[in-house]
């Protein structure tokens, strides 16, 4: 069974794993630093409960088709403390809070 998931979804992993390669944040200008968002993303590969994570809409058509033919989709990932970042997650490690 193929499960929707729409943007604003809290979503989690659905077991822990390494970083892959390809998972790169987006550029947020600096807002928060380098190695918080290095900590952030190893805390969501890891299953971290205390972050909140939620699926984002893509804005730009063609970004969304790239992501769809990969199997992948955009994640928010907050911290308590406010700090966010976005990441690209394979579509099937997901599953819905």
């Amino acid at each position: 069974m193929k499960q929707e998931l729409s943007a604003g979804q809290k979503v989690m992993l659905i077991a822990q794993s390494e970083p892959p390669g390809w998972c790169e944040f987006d550029d947020d200008r600096g807002r928060v630093a380098k190695h918080v968002k290095k900590t952030i993303l190893d805390r969501f590969f890891k299953c971290d409960n205390k972050l909140t994570c939620e699926i984002v809409h893509v804005v730009k058509e063609g970004e969304r088709i790239k992501l769809r033919k990969s199997g992948r989709t955009k994640v928010r990932i907050r911290t308590p403390a406010g700090e966010s970042i976005i990441v690209p997650v394979e579509i099937e490690k997901l599953k819905k809070v």
